[in-house]
């Protein structure tokens, strides 16, 4: 009976604290994830850029006016604070709010 019991309450704390462990996990998959659709985006846009190059090449356009047009399309796709970010800020803000402490990494970010 006693074993028993001991069996019981290991598996409610290992139960518990993979509870703990994934939820302290959301945050860095969805960071992760964020960072892969973001890498994900580059390329595309790395591509699309590569092939515009080459059409303006095809229609004799010279190197300095490849070099503007290019910057500007790189211009035109950037943002200052991506949506992420924003994201990020909003979680950490909410657990200010609620009175949480902050890991340090999280109070750098916050700043």
């Amino acid at each position: 009976q006693r074993i028993d019991e001991q069996r019981e309450k290991s598996e409610r704390i290992r139960r518990e604290s993979k509870e703990r462990l994934r939820e302290s996990q959301q945050p860095f998959d969805f960071w992760m994830k964020a960072k892969e659709e973001v890498k994900k985006r580059y390329r595309q846009q790395l591509e699309e850029i590569q092939k515009t190059k080459k059409e303006l090449v095809n229609y004799g356009v010279t190197e300095p006016r490849q070099k503007r047009i290019e910057q500007a399309a790189w211009d035109a796709v950037k943002t200052d604070f991506t949506s992420v970010e924003q994201e990020e800020l909003r979680i950490l803000e909410m657990a200010v709010a609620s009175k949480r402490k902050l890991k340090p990494h999280q109070e750098a970010r916050i700043k």
